[in-house]
């Protein structure tokens, strides 16, 4: 994993300014992609590097545009329990604070963040989306003058097709980690079997005051 993440840092170190850079992590179920993303997310955070992350469903290659409606809400930090005047406002303040004008991208991103005045005009398809691209190209080119990292989770969205998984099954299932107990157990009766075994003795108080204990600063906790 470690090295997985320093690939992921050098690529992020290496990328020079307005040349963006687009990596695909892929793999079978379970091997840890989503924990790669969150160690590199984290130590982005920690570098004071902006972090915008979206996630796609299954079903969302009908709904290719969720991904980037998830981005959207990130950036201008909008929340599912707030208030579509609170939404609004906070488009406002960004697009202000991004020199853009309001007036031309507030009407195209509040419709289609779902937080449009009810008094708004309708707007045909193509005008809508031409409007929508538009405003996400000139807040892009805007907002990322300092190096960000945008984190889209499942390609289902881009049109890929795959021979196996949890979600169309195949000849290795199951494929969900909890559904694969008994093949664990399996493995672990064999370890017993050949003494590669060895199990704790300390109590939950002993392990948890072990992780609290002064420690080199090269030294394991």
């Amino acid at each position: 994993m470690s090295s997985a993440v320093e690939t992921l840092q050098r690529a992020l170190t290496d990328t020079a300014p307005g040349s963006p850079r687009v990596i695909g992590i892929s793999g079978p179920t379970g091997v840890g992609k989503s924990r790669l993303c969150f160690e590199f997310s984290e130590w982005c955070r920690e570098r004071q590097i902006r972090v915008l992350e979206a996630r796609a469903q299954v079903h969302s290659r009908s709904t290719p545009l969720v991904p980037v409606l998830e981005a959207l809400r990130a950036f201008f930090r909008i929340e599912p329990e707030m208030t579509a005047e609170v939404a609004r406002t906070r488009i406002e303040q960004t697009l202000t604070m991004l020199a853009l004008p309001v007036a031309d991208h507030l009407a195209p991103l509040t419709d289609f963040l779902g937080c449009a005045e009810l008094t708004s005009q309708s707007v045909d398809p193509s005008t809508r989306r031409m409007r929508l691209r538009e405003s996400i190209s000139r807040i892009a080119k805007a907002a990322w003058s300092q190096t960000s990292v945008i984190i889209i989770e499942d390609l289902h969205w881009f049109g890929l097709d795959w021979d196996e998984g949890p979600d169309i099954g195949g000849p290795f299932a199951p494929y969900v980690q909890s559904q694969r107990r008994s093949r664990y157990l399996e493995a672990w009766e064999k370890l017993r079997i050949g003494g590669l075994i060895y199990p704790c003795k300390c109590s939950r108080k002993d392990v948890a005051d072990a992780s609290l204990a002064p420690h080199d600063e090269n030294e394991e906790p």
